[in-house]
Protein backbone atom coordinates (compact mmCIF):
# COMPACT_ATOMS: atom_id res chain seq x y z
CA UNK A 1 0.00 0.00 0.00
CA UNK A 2 1.82 2.97 -1.18
CA UNK A 3 0.48 6.85 -0.73
CA UNK A 4 1.40 10.13 -2.48
CA UNK A 5 2.91 13.22 -1.33
CA UNK A 6 -0.90 14.69 -0.52
CA UNK A 7 -1.22 11.58 1.20
CA UNK A 8 -3.53 9.79 -0.69
CA UNK A 9 -3.46 6.05 0.05
CA UNK A 10 -2.82 4.02 -3.15
CA UNK A 11 -3.72 0.35 -2.81
CA UNK A 12 -4.29 -1.06 -6.44
CA UNK A 13 -2.06 -2.32 -9.41
CA UNK A 14 -2.01 -0.02 -12.18
CA UNK A 15 -2.93 -1.20 -15.76
CA UNK A 16 -4.69 -4.35 -14.13
CA UNK A 17 -8.83 -4.63 -14.19
CA UNK A 18 -10.12 -4.68 -10.78
CA UNK A 19 -12.29 -3.74 -8.45
CA UNK A 20 -11.93 -1.22 -6.09
CA UNK A 21 -13.51 0.99 -3.39
CA UNK A 22 -12.46 4.92 -3.90
CA UNK A 23 -12.93 6.94 -0.81
CA UNK A 24 -14.04 11.20 -1.05
CA UNK A 25 -12.77 13.09 1.88
CA UNK A 26 -15.09 15.69 0.51
CA UNK A 27 -18.37 13.90 1.39
CA UNK A 28 -16.89 11.01 3.23
CA UNK A 29 -18.37 8.71 1.35
CA UNK A 30 -17.29 5.56 -0.37
CA UNK A 31 -18.32 4.14 -3.67
CA UNK A 32 -16.79 1.15 -5.82
CA UNK A 33 -15.45 1.24 -9.21
CA UNK A 34 -14.32 -1.31 -11.31
CA UNK A 35 -11.57 -0.69 -14.17
CA UNK A 36 -7.78 -0.49 -15.60
CA UNK A 37 -6.66 2.39 -12.94
CA UNK A 38 -3.86 4.79 -13.30
CA UNK A 39 -2.97 7.54 -11.40
CA UNK A 40 -3.84 10.10 -14.03
CA UNK A 41 -7.18 8.50 -14.76
CA UNK A 42 -9.83 11.02 -13.43
CA UNK A 43 -12.90 10.10 -11.07
CA UNK A 44 -16.08 11.61 -10.02
CA UNK A 45 -17.94 11.40 -6.72
CA UNK A 46 -21.54 11.54 -6.79
CA UNK A 47 -21.18 14.16 -4.28
CA UNK A 48 -19.63 16.14 -7.43
CA UNK A 49 -15.90 16.22 -6.52
CA UNK A 50 -13.60 14.91 -9.50
CA UNK A 51 -9.88 14.41 -8.78
CA UNK A 52 -7.56 12.48 -10.56
CA UNK A 53 -7.03 8.25 -8.89
CA UNK A 54 -3.87 9.72 -7.13
CA UNK A 55 -6.02 12.76 -6.01
CA UNK A 56 -8.38 10.02 -4.41
CA UNK A 57 -8.07 7.31 -1.38
CA UNK A 58 -8.23 4.07 -3.21
CA UNK A 59 -8.27 0.55 -1.40
CA UNK A 60 -8.41 -3.22 -2.84
CA UNK A 61 -11.08 -4.11 -0.23
CA UNK A 62 -14.69 -2.06 0.90
CA UNK A 63 -13.42 -3.10 4.73
CA UNK A 64 -10.02 -1.24 3.85
CA UNK A 65 -12.06 2.15 2.79
CA UNK A 66 -14.27 1.92 5.63
CA UNK A 67 -11.66 0.87 8.27
CA UNK A 68 -9.84 4.35 6.33
CA UNK A 69 -13.24 6.65 6.28
CA UNK A 70 -13.18 5.99 10.32
CA UNK A 71 -10.20 6.68 10.65
CA UNK A 72 -10.51 10.12 8.65
CA UNK A 73 -13.69 10.94 10.50
CA UNK A 74 -11.94 11.27 13.64
CA UNK A 75 -9.69 12.80 12.41
CA UNK A 76 -12.08 15.23 11.32
CA UNK A 77 -14.45 15.75 14.58
CA UNK A 78 -10.41 16.07 16.30
CA UNK A 79 -9.77 18.88 14.39
CA UNK A 80 -13.21 20.78 14.83
CA UNK A 81 -13.10 20.66 18.39
CA UNK A 82 -9.43 22.23 18.72
CA UNK A 83 -10.84 24.80 16.08
CA UNK A 84 -13.76 25.24 18.29
CA UNK A 85 -11.59 24.96 21.49
CA UNK A 86 -9.14 27.88 20.00
CA UNK A 87 -12.35 30.08 19.55
CA UNK A 88 -11.56 29.85 15.72
CA UNK A 89 -14.61 29.64 13.32
CA UNK A 90 -14.97 25.96 11.53
CA UNK A 91 -14.66 26.86 7.33
CA UNK A 92 -17.69 25.60 5.57
CA UNK A 93 -17.65 22.21 4.07
CA UNK A 94 -17.16 23.15 0.63
CA UNK A 95 -19.84 20.57 -0.51
CA UNK A 96 -20.59 20.08 -3.98
CA UNK A 97 -24.73 20.26 -4.80
CA UNK A 98 -24.88 16.49 -4.85
CA UNK A 99 -25.66 15.03 -8.63
CA UNK A 100 -27.94 11.91 -7.41
CA UNK A 101 -28.67 9.44 -4.25
CA UNK A 102 -25.87 7.07 -4.23
CA UNK A 103 -28.78 4.37 -3.40
CA UNK A 104 -30.47 4.86 -7.01
CA UNK A 105 -28.59 3.61 -9.77
CA UNK A 106 -30.69 5.52 -11.90
CA UNK A 107 -29.06 8.53 -10.64
CA UNK A 108 -25.49 7.72 -11.03
CA UNK A 109 -23.87 10.12 -13.69
CA UNK A 110 -20.66 10.35 -16.08
CA UNK A 111 -17.93 13.30 -16.37
CA UNK A 112 -18.78 12.90 -20.15
CA UNK A 113 -20.39 16.11 -21.13
CA UNK A 114 -21.96 15.65 -24.44
CA UNK A 115 -19.74 18.61 -25.99
CA UNK A 116 -16.85 16.91 -25.36
CA UNK A 117 -15.40 14.88 -28.67
CA UNK A 118 -12.02 14.33 -27.61
CA UNK A 119 -11.17 11.06 -26.29
CA UNK A 120 -9.91 10.91 -22.86
CA UNK A 121 -10.20 8.23 -19.64
CA UNK A 122 -13.07 8.41 -18.41
CA UNK A 123 -14.58 6.84 -15.16
CA UNK A 124 -17.10 3.70 -14.85
CA UNK A 125 -19.37 3.69 -11.34
CA UNK A 126 -20.76 0.69 -10.57
CA UNK A 127 -23.99 0.57 -8.43
CA UNK A 128 -23.22 -1.92 -5.46
CA UNK A 129 -24.17 -5.53 -6.38
CA UNK A 130 -25.92 -8.49 -4.36
CA UNK A 131 -23.66 -11.33 -5.16
CA UNK A 132 -26.37 -13.73 -4.90
CA UNK A 133 -28.36 -11.95 -7.59
CA UNK A 134 -26.74 -11.93 -10.97
CA UNK A 135 -29.26 -9.73 -12.54
CA UNK A 136 -29.94 -6.11 -13.31
CA UNK A 137 -31.62 -4.25 -10.46
CA UNK A 138 -35.50 -3.72 -11.42
CA UNK A 139 -34.51 0.21 -11.44
CA UNK A 140 -32.32 -0.48 -14.09
CA UNK A 141 -34.04 -3.04 -15.82
CA UNK A 142 -37.12 -0.38 -16.30
CA UNK A 143 -34.61 2.77 -16.67
CA UNK A 144 -33.04 0.72 -20.24
CA UNK A 145 -36.39 -0.38 -21.51
CA UNK A 146 -37.28 3.04 -21.09
CA UNK A 147 -34.43 4.35 -23.16
CA UNK A 148 -35.33 1.76 -25.36
CA UNK A 149 -38.22 3.15 -26.22
CA UNK A 150 -36.77 6.51 -26.45
CA UNK A 151 -34.71 5.22 -29.55
CA UNK A 152 -37.67 2.93 -30.86
CA UNK A 153 -40.08 5.89 -31.29
CA UNK A 154 -37.22 8.82 -32.78
CA UNK A 155 -37.85 9.13 -36.63
CA UNK A 156 -35.79 11.51 -37.45
CA UNK A 157 -31.78 11.20 -37.55
CA UNK A 158 -31.26 13.66 -35.23
CA UNK A 159 -33.55 12.35 -33.14
CA UNK A 160 -32.60 9.03 -33.01
CA UNK A 161 -29.03 10.15 -32.66
CA UNK A 162 -29.95 12.12 -29.59
CA UNK A 163 -31.97 9.48 -27.87
CA UNK A 164 -28.87 6.91 -28.63
CA UNK A 165 -26.88 9.48 -27.05
CA UNK A 166 -28.95 8.97 -23.94
CA UNK A 167 -28.69 5.26 -24.00
CA UNK A 168 -24.63 5.44 -24.40
CA UNK A 169 -24.62 7.88 -21.56
CA UNK A 170 -26.41 5.67 -19.23
CA UNK A 171 -24.81 2.54 -20.09
CA UNK A 172 -21.44 3.98 -20.17
CA UNK A 173 -21.50 4.07 -16.29
CA UNK A 174 -23.07 0.84 -15.62
CA UNK A 175 -21.17 -1.11 -17.99
CA UNK A 176 -19.59 -3.19 -15.39
CA UNK A 177 -22.41 -4.15 -13.52
CA UNK A 178 -23.78 -6.83 -16.02
CA UNK A 179 -22.43 -8.20 -19.36
CA UNK A 180 -26.07 -7.30 -20.48
CA UNK A 181 -25.02 -3.59 -19.78
CA UNK A 182 -21.70 -3.37 -21.53
CA UNK A 183 -23.40 -5.35 -24.63
CA UNK A 184 -26.32 -2.74 -24.92
CA UNK A 185 -23.29 0.02 -24.40
CA UNK A 186 -21.65 -0.90 -27.55
CA UNK A 187 -24.43 -2.30 -29.74
CA UNK A 188 -25.75 1.81 -28.72
CA UNK A 189 -22.16 2.90 -30.09
CA UNK A 190 -22.32 1.06 -32.98
CA UNK A 191 -25.92 2.31 -34.25
CA UNK A 192 -25.15 5.27 -33.81
CA UNK A 193 -21.79 5.82 -35.45
CA UNK A 194 -23.82 4.16 -38.26
CA UNK A 195 -26.04 6.41 -38.09
CA UNK A 196 -23.37 9.63 -37.75
CA UNK A 197 -23.19 10.86 -41.85
CA UNK A 198 -27.23 10.89 -41.42
CA UNK A 199 -27.59 12.63 -38.52
CA UNK A 200 -24.89 15.67 -39.72
CA UNK A 201 -27.00 15.66 -42.60
CA UNK A 202 -30.17 16.14 -40.83
CA UNK A 203 -28.48 18.99 -38.69
CA UNK A 204 -27.12 20.81 -42.17
CA UNK A 205 -30.85 20.71 -43.30
CA UNK A 206 -32.08 22.35 -40.27
CA UNK A 207 -29.65 24.75 -40.07
CA UNK A 208 -30.27 25.71 -43.54
CA UNK A 209 -33.58 26.02 -42.51
CA UNK A 210 -32.73 28.08 -39.74
CA UNK A 211 -32.50 25.96 -37.23
CA UNK A 212 -29.94 25.54 -34.78
CA UNK A 213 -28.13 22.41 -34.07
CA UNK A 214 -25.83 21.76 -31.64
CA UNK A 215 -24.23 18.29 -32.76
CA UNK A 216 -21.58 16.04 -30.74
CA UNK A 217 -20.99 12.26 -30.79
CA UNK A 218 -20.28 10.61 -27.54
CA UNK A 219 -20.67 7.02 -29.05
CA UNK A 220 -17.21 7.28 -31.19
CA UNK A 221 -14.77 8.17 -27.69
CA UNK A 222 -16.76 5.85 -25.22
CA UNK A 223 -16.80 2.78 -28.07
CA UNK A 224 -12.66 3.41 -28.47
CA UNK A 225 -12.55 3.29 -24.70
CA UNK A 226 -14.47 0.32 -24.06
CA UNK A 227 -12.33 -1.85 -27.04
CA UNK A 228 -9.46 -0.24 -25.33
CA UNK A 229 -10.31 -1.57 -21.70
CA UNK A 230 -10.42 -4.87 -23.49
CA UNK A 231 -6.92 -4.87 -24.89
CA UNK A 232 -8.80 -4.66 -28.57
CA UNK A 233 -6.54 -1.49 -29.07
CA UNK A 234 -6.62 -2.60 -33.60
CA UNK A 235 -11.08 -2.26 -32.98
CA UNK A 236 -9.95 0.97 -30.85
CA UNK A 237 -8.15 2.54 -33.68
CA UNK A 238 -11.13 1.40 -36.05
CA UNK A 239 -13.52 3.72 -34.25
CA UNK A 240 -11.14 6.47 -33.94
CA UNK A 241 -10.35 6.54 -37.46
CA UNK A 242 -13.89 6.71 -38.15
CA UNK A 243 -14.14 9.75 -35.68
CA UNK A 244 -11.18 11.30 -37.97
CA UNK A 245 -12.95 10.69 -41.38
CA UNK A 246 -15.77 12.21 -39.63
CA UNK A 247 -13.76 15.39 -38.81
CA UNK A 248 -14.35 14.98 -35.10
CA UNK A 249 -11.86 16.83 -33.45
CA UNK A 250 -9.29 15.54 -30.56
CA UNK A 251 -9.09 11.87 -32.21
CA UNK A 252 -5.29 12.60 -34.13
CA UNK A 253 -3.63 12.44 -30.92
CA UNK A 254 -5.64 9.51 -30.19
CA UNK A 255 -4.94 7.78 -33.29
CA UNK A 256 -1.07 8.18 -32.96
CA UNK A 257 -0.90 6.67 -29.04
CA UNK A 258 -3.53 3.18 -30.69
CA UNK A 259 -0.51 3.06 -33.15
CA UNK A 260 2.47 3.37 -31.10
CA UNK A 261 0.45 0.59 -28.42
CA UNK A 262 -0.11 -1.62 -31.32
CA UNK A 263 3.48 -1.17 -33.24
CA UNK A 264 5.05 -2.22 -29.36
CA UNK A 265 2.69 -5.32 -29.28
CA UNK A 266 3.68 -6.02 -32.74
Amino acid sequence: MDTTDEGFVQDYTPGLRQDLFIYCRLCRSTFPVSFKPRPQVRLRCLCGHEAALAGLDVFRSEAAAREHAALYERLVRAAKDALREAGVPIPPSGKFRALGDPADPTTVVSTDLPSEDASDIANSYQEPKDESDETAPPSVARRLAALDAQVAAADAPLERHDALTDLIEWTWCRRHVTPELRARLRAACRADIDLAEEAIADAKRRLRDGVKVRLSFLSFKHLALDLEEDDDLAGALEVVERARALGLKGYDERAAELRALLEGDA
